[in-house]
């Protein structure tokens, strides 16, 4: 037998034992593969699951929220503690809008009584912290808040930008004509 096939005799072993490796490696990188996806698919359905406990927390406590009656604007910030079974501990102000706001705020979320179970995967306890935002417009007529709102809206600015497009036309127009169309002249 000569050197070269000598060589590739004993090469057959070692590149048996290698490509058994690679086989075993790409089995070990589809599984860990696999669990990763199983993990993140898991992770989508809490966060699924969460997403829909906080918006149906949310929607009962601003069901019970009676904001303040005096005064123009305000924020209060309450901090709670839900836990595993819904049940609502700990509720405290971290930022205060006044004393009444503050009562609003905190009988808002006691008024909700214990919310439903934490979702499956959830800790044993969640910190919710909870922002009222709320305006007193006093005894401003409808028809004025409407007018307030229609000021900083988007159709507003472009009823505005329109206005002054003619302007601007009528005002070269007016050049060419000889005559001053500015307002004012």
């Amino acid at each position: 037998m000569s050197f070269a096939e000598n060589l590739k005799t004993m090469l057959q072993p070692v590149q048996a034992v290698r490509a058994l490796a690679w086989q075993h490696l790409l089995t070990a990188a589809l599984a860990i593969s696999l669990l990763v996806s199983a993990a993140k698919a898991g992770a989508a359905d809490i966060n699924a699951d969460y997403a829909a406990f906080m918006e149906k927390l949310q929607k009962r406590i601003k069901r019970n929220w009676a904001p303040p009656t005096a005064g123009s604007t305000g924020r209060v910030r309450a901090l709670f503690t839900v836990r595993k079974d819904g049940t609502v501990r700990a509720m405290r102000i971290i930022q205060s809008g006044g004393a009444e706001a503050d009562a609003a705020a905190l009988k808002a979320i006691q008024d909700c009584g214990d919310f439903d179970a934490l979702p499956e995967g959830a800790p044993a306890t969640v910190d919710i912290e909870f922002t009222f935002d709320y305006k007193y417009y006093g005894a401003i007529k409808p028809e004025e808040i409407i007018a307030k709102l229609w000021e900083g809206s988007v159709s507003c600015q472009a009823e505005r930008l329109k206005e002054d497009l003619k302007e601007r036309e009528r005002n070269e127009k007016g050049r060419q004509s000889g005559q001053s169309k500015i307002k004012g002249y």
